[in-house]
């Protein structure tokens, strides 16, 4: 799982927020916006999500021992 900081709707000019990713293949990432239907897997190509995207990730998951 990946937090991302993207515009709100990815849209132009949009106050920036955080999705998360949740899966991706070859052109399509999968992501859950908090700002839209909660836990809907919505998809965003791949091309569209690196015009948006900041640069800014956070990477969540457990640390094993």
């Amino acid at each position: 799982l990946v937090m991302v900081s993207v515009p709100r709707l990815f849209e132009q000019g949009g106050h920036y927020h955080l999705v998360l990713l949740v899966g991706a293949d070859r052109n399509t990432f999968i992501y859950h916006d908090p700002d839209v239907t909660p836990g809907a897997a919505l998809h965003i190509s791949r091309e569209t999500f690196l015009r948006y995207w900041r640069r800014y990730a956070l990477f969540l998951g457990s640390v094993k021992e």
